[in-house]
């Protein structure tokens, strides 16, 4: 029993048809939506060469994610922030922009101390850290920046060159990429393109202008919104900034496929069904 084919074409199909060649019954599609969703990232990589990305999203009941005056910590309780670890540690590659690291200096890990009994079930090896994807138009970037203190792979990503004098004082697990621009931003389909050379899941851990825009392009595959049982007020933050729809036609569609109860908070798992407003760009 099989429960699907192998989508590398590298691979695909041959050992399947080596066992029916020896007179063995093979059966294919035994619970294979089960076994698709499972393998959700890999399958999407196969099939298409580019990643399965998922934004993580925060915000109160009136859908802020902080004050007005930028305090933010905390939103969501406890439990929500350990649920996070475990999304970093599925990811391949986590990524933010620079307005995040200029605002809050985060060091972008997963923090094992606070996964409990699941650290318990791993071996050293297996305690790997995410790619941390910095997108960085204009090389803002700080030297100073805590992230750098992290052991673990970096990637900074620009439209133009970092200074000699930056790179030369950069640590040796940092690299630097430079790609083309889209309205002086970098362009999103080619850091996908360059990421899903090599990974199956990105996370997307951002402010409301670039995980909006990965929403608005239509390359932000699932949704996580971790939503607190509070209000932040009229003036508060958005949660993301999208274009002004003028017709309901033209909005994106989610579908709800999971919704549970983190401590306090709730977590919401939606997919991207449709963005009609991508055949007006």
């Amino acid at each position: 029993m099989v429960a699907v084919e192998d989508p590398n074409p590298q691979v695909g199909g041959r050992g399947i048809q080596m066992l029916r060649d020896a007179g063995i019954q093979v059966d294919v599609g035994l619970h294979r939506d089960e076994a698709y969703a499972l393998n959700l990232g890999f399958m999407k990589r196969m099939e298409s060469s580019l990643p399965w990305v998922t934004v993580k999203l925060a915000a109160s009941l009136d859908g802020k994610t902080a004050l007005s005056n930028g305090v933010s910590k905390w939103i969501t309780g406890p439990e929500a922030r350990r649920d996070v670890q475990r999304l970093r540690l599925r990811a391949c590659a986590l990524v933010t922009g620079i307005e995040t690291v200029l605002a809050d200096d985060p060091s972008l890990n997963v923090r094992y101390s606070e996964l409990g009994s699941l650290t318990s079930q791993l071996s050293a090896s297996q305690m790997l850290q995410p790619l941390r994807v910095i997108l960085d138009s204009r090389c803002r970037m700080p030297i100073t920046a805590a992230l750098f203190a992290i052991e673990s792979p970096i990637l900074l990503v620009s439209t133009e060159p970092y200074s000699e004098a930056f790179v030369t004082q950069l640590p040796v697990h940092v690299t630097c990429l430079q790609l083309p621009a889209i309205d002086g931003r970098i362009s999103l389909p080619a850091l996908l393109s360059y990421l899903g050379k090599s990974c199956n899941q990105v996370l997307i851990e951002a402010g409301a202008t670039l995980a909006g825009a990965f929403i608005d392009a239509g390359l932000a595959d699932e949704l996580v919104l971790y939503q607190a049982m509070k209000v932040l007020g009229a003036q508060g933050r958005n949660l993301l900034e999208l274009p002004d729809y003028q017709m309901m036609a033209d909005i994106p569609t989610l579908k709800l496929v999971d919704e549970r109860k983190v401590g306090a908070d709730m977590r919401f798992t939606l997919r991207l069904e449709s963005n009609p407003s991508l055949s007006n760009k």
